[in-house]
């Protein structure tokens, strides 16, 4: 069976350069940092000109911020792939504290698997014109705990704030996790499953007796 050939100039002619380039910068972004990813790491990458790339993205900076994107999308999408593997509603109360509490796992064990990716595409690095934003995973949430209101945690008229509430402190707490993991000697650095744990119980505290 031939081998396939690494990819050449001539493999672009039919327009997934950009595709190609963007995958690219995912792999360089998602082991050194978004900030780290240059045109010509790319173009020497998949072999062809940095003229060639820059002219679907236009800048390195609108590159980043697609790279970034890509980023948000893998975080939406794992947390999207949770929810499905809850099954269908109406759930039991039982149930539904169950997906709630495993909304908070599946969060911040992101985070700790994927730091740089969860970091970086909550960084701000915007693309010009485009509409998927960092509003995308919130916005997921918000979806999440409509439902969860559907099986009586917590009042549906209070759904809406409390995703952003729930979001907010996660989101706060899964950046701290990665601060963790690039400083360990940070004084942050303590059991997290025992933490992760109280965490749980405050949120459940704080949002299910509101």
């Amino acid at each position: 069976m031939p081998q396939s050939k690494n990819p050449t100039k001539s493999d672009y002619h039919h327009g997934n350069l950009r595709e190609a380039a963007l995958n690219e910068g995912c792999k360089f972004g998602a082991g050194a940092g978004i900030d780290r990813i240059s045109v010509k790491k790319i173009a020497d990458s998949l072999q062809v000109s940095s003229s060639a790339v820059l002219r679907h993205f236009g800048s390195l900076e609108s590159l980043k911020a697609q790279v970034a994107e890509k980023f948000r999308d893998q975080f939406t999408a794992s947390a999207v792939s949770y929810r499905m593997s809850a099954g269908a509603t109406p759930w039991s109360k039982e149930k539904a504290l169950q997906v709630f509490d495993g909304y908070f796992d599946h969060l911040v064990g992101f985070a700790r698997a994927h730091p740089i990716v969860y970091a970086d595409g909550f960084r701000g690095y915007r693309a010009a014109g485009t509409a998927n934003d960092t509003g995308r995973a919130p916005s997921m949430i918000a979806g999440a705990f409509l439902e969860l209101a559907v099986s009586g945690i917590f009042d549906r008229e209070f759904a809406q704030d409390a995703a952003v509430i729930w979001f907010s402190t996660v989101h706060g707490y899964a950046m701290l996790q990665i601060l963790t993991i690039d400083h360990p000697e940070s004084i942050y650095v303590i059991d997290k499953t025992r933490l992760d744990g109280v965490m749980k119980k405050h949120l459940r505290k704080s949002l299910l007796t509101y």
